[in-house]
């Protein structure tokens, strides 16, 4: 729950501030945000203000156990669930997905037949080549973390899957959970480099969300009835 914690903390101290009416270009569109390890929906509230604010409408399951403890499938099996039960089977939607939360979707992506209706593919800080301080948490989520793991490479190898959608990759050179920073750079993916001080401030950061606006814009298909 660090990023809601920090999102509290720098909105008490008026750090952060959420224009009330964005809405440049109002669009009936749904965004998947998939939080990462050790996380929930909150590490989401200042980002979903700002997209919501510019027409969006936002989903946020919390995937539990949150560590990953069972293994990113087993995440993945659970987001399938939940836009299942949400949307149907049909409804078009892009995800937004902040660092185990990428690995997460793009497992998604890939093993359901969601691929077929996601529109845009974002993730943010994501360990998409693996990362060091995967070395440092217990469970299976952790495991297929680590650099050139047996999870990843077969991730890799169906990267192509996702070569219709518009896939997007946030990172920060001063990452210090992903590590190495360039872990986050993917090959399939616009890669997009911010100067954020730390990992969670990244979902925390104006320009980052700037940018993610940006992005869904210039990739919006017809509007959803309403």
């Amino acid at each position: 729950m660090t990023g809601r914690y920090l999102y509290l903390l720098l909105s008490t101290l008026g750090l952060l501030r959420v224009e009330a009416a964005e809405n440049p270009i109002p669009k009936n569109q749904t965004l998947i945000l998939v939080h990462g390890i050790w996380d929930n929906h909150h590490s989401f509230t200042y980002l979903r203000k700002r997209l919501e604010n510019a027409g969006y409408r936002c989903l946020a399951p919390d995937l539990k156990p949150a560590n990953g403890w069972y293994g990113l499938p087993d995440l993945s099996e659970k987001l399938n669930s939940f836009i299942e039960t949400e949307l149907g089977s049909t409804e078009h939607f892009s995800i937004i997905a902040f660092s185990m939360g990428g690995i997460v979707s793009r497992h998604y992506l890939q093993h359901y037949s969601g691929i077929s209706r996601c529109d845009r593919f974002i993730t943010i800080s994501s360990p998409h080549n693996g990362t060091w301080t995967a070395y440092l948490h217990p469970g299976k989520a952790a495991a297929q973390m680590k650099p050139r793991s047996p999870f990843l490479r077969q991730l890799q190898k169906h990267d192509d899957q996702l070569s219709h959608i518009p896939c997007y990759s946030y990172r920060t050179p001063l990452d210090l959970i992903i590590f190495p920073s360039k872990s986050s750079i993917w090959t399939v993916a616009k890669n997009r480099t911010f100067l954020s001080l730390a990992h969670p401030l990244m979902i925390l950061n104006k320009r980052v969300a700037d940018s993610i606006l940006h992005d869904l814009a210039q990739h919006h298909p017809q509007p959803l009835s309403p």
